[in-house]
């Protein structure tokens, strides 16, 4: 949904298609950041399972084409060791191709263009 910034009424809707799910539980979105020049849209997505639990399971990257529109330009299975990284991400100012993630014990730098995951 998108809200005005000053009084948080409901602007409208921007619909963010999911893969579908090959388990019981659905798919759903996790977190969500638009890069800093707001050409692109990050958003996780994964199960919430019993106990609070979120599995993070895709990063998707969309090319912001209007305020309404969205392209899907990148869908990234997040490999398995890097499975337990925090909800919480962000693109960098300074690389826009770039998503700075947070696990307990790594920073971790992914290149969406490149497809690349580095622990720094």
């Amino acid at each position: 949904m998108v809200h005005d910034d000053l009084t948080y009424e409901m602007i409208n809707k921007i619909e963010v298609p999911l893969p579908i799910s090959d388990t019981k539980e659905p798919n759903e979105i996790i977190n969500i950041k638009v890069s800093y020049n707001e050409e692109f849209l990050g958003v996780l997505s994964g199960k919430l399972l019993p106990k609070g639990i979120e599995k993070i399971e895709f990063l998707h990257i969309y090319k912001i084409t209007s305020c309404l529109q969205i392209d899907l330009i990148k869908e990234i299975k997040i490999p398995k060791e890097y499975s337990n990284v925090s909800k919480s991400f962000d693109f960098l100012k300074n690389k826009k191709n770039q998503i700075l993630f947070l696990s307990k014990s790594n920073v971790i730098i992914h290149d969406f263009n490149q497809g690349t995951f580095t622990v720094v």
